[in-house]
């Protein structure tokens, strides 16, 4: 099962198949209201990579059983910053995942 399987996905759908398979990039309004400084924003624009759709397209394939498998997960409320914690936040971020890879 992947992971566009799990919910109505017919529209995210469509847009991989628009945009040759891939997730295109998002306009710099988009990011708005997401704690980024503008230099962030053109930074994310301006380098980021199109995502492959075969991430959300294609099964997992695990060798051992999910409920097996680590899996800390961040909040980003916690951080108090949006959806982009590597760039309005870095530095707690990593404290953080650096925290999760101790307990894993």
């Amino acid at each position: 099962m992947s992971f566009l399987d799990g919910f109505p996905s017919d529209h995210i759908r469509a847009a991989l198949a628009e945009y040759d398979g891939v997730w295109p990039l998002l306009a710099p309004a988009a990011y708005a209201n997401q704690d980024l400084t503008d230099e962030q924003i053109a930074r994310l624009v301006g380098d980021g990579t199109r995502h492959p759709a075969a991430t959300p397209t294609e099964p997992a394939v695990l060798k051992r059983p999910l409920a097996e498998r680590p899996r800390p997960y961040v909040k980003c409320v916690l951080l108090n910053t949006g959806h982009w914690p590597m760039f309005s936040t870095p530095h707690e971020l990593a404290g953080i995942l650096d925290e999760a890879a101790g307990r894993a």
